[in-house]
């Protein structure tokens, strides 16, 4: 049952890391450069961007997802 409640929890991730690996190379380059960029405009404007991580740029993408006008921000206040 372990193994059930794990992937039960998990099928979000699962699917979208399916989806990920099929994607053109092409398209999921296109994908990095918009995270790259999202990361390095606005109120990020001031980073070097050889300086950047790859986890950085994440954190930054997802943070702005959550905020007012992101893409998750009416999940999160419908959801309260």
């Amino acid at each position: 049952m372990g193994a059930w409640w794990w992937w039960k929890s998990d099928w979000r991730n699962r699917v979208a890391s399916w989806i990920a690996w099929r994607l053109p190379r092409r398209v999921v380059g296109w994908c990095a450069v918009r995270v790259a960029a999202h990361a390095t405009t606005g109120e990020y404007s001031d980073t070097i961007v050889p300086d950047l991580t790859a986890l950085d740029a994440i954190q930054r993408w997802e943070e702005a997802a959550y905020q007012p006008g992101g893409i998750l921000y009416n999940e999160l206040t419908e959801a309260s």
